[in-house]
């Protein structure tokens, strides 16, 4: 029974992703970048490179890669972090707001649609389940990394 259901939960989860991957395509992007972009345009404070590797789970790598990205179509600009010099705050330049405002703008809509289906009460059970859900699988990758390290030594 569980097999089924955690098969049934990564075909719906698969099947979301999907859906942005097509999205990002469609305005030149990958789902990757797509990410970075909605956590730089959606964040309540800036956010520095690090920042963002965790929020989106990507390597830093990765991250410094789409920014750099940005940066040379003139979407980003660095702005050293006055407490710490090493760091800096990945912020939109006007015309990079301007672009990730056209870009982010229809899936936001398209995301109002997917998640008016449910209830606000429906909303807020999903949001609490899969929370209970991410630290599960959270918990059993940390005993499992834990658990082959011992095996290792």
């Amino acid at each position: 029974m569980l097999r089924k259901q955690l098969a049934k939960f990564n075909q719906l989860m698969q099947g979301i992703e999907k859906i942005y991957d097509d999205y990002a395509k469609t305005v030149g992007l990958t789902y990757m970048s797509l990410t970075v972009l909605e956590i730089v345009y959606y964040a309540e404070a800036p956010q520095t490179q690090k920042d963002i590797c965790a929020l989106c789970h990507y390597n830093k790598q990765v991250v410094n890669m789409i920014v750099k990205g940005f940066s040379n179509k003139g979407y980003i600009k660095f702005v050293e972090v006055s407490e710490d010099r090493r760091n800096k705050y990945v912020l939109f330049t006007d015309v990079g707001q301007n672009y990730a405002q056209t870009v982010l703008e229809p899936l936001w809509n398209l995301e109002k649609k997917a998640l008016t289906v449910l209830s606000d009460e429906e909303r807020k059970m999903m949001l609490e389940m899969m929370e209970r859900c991410y630290q599960g699988y959270s918990n059993a990758k940390t005993q499992h990394c834990i658990s082959a390290r011992m095996k290792g030594d």
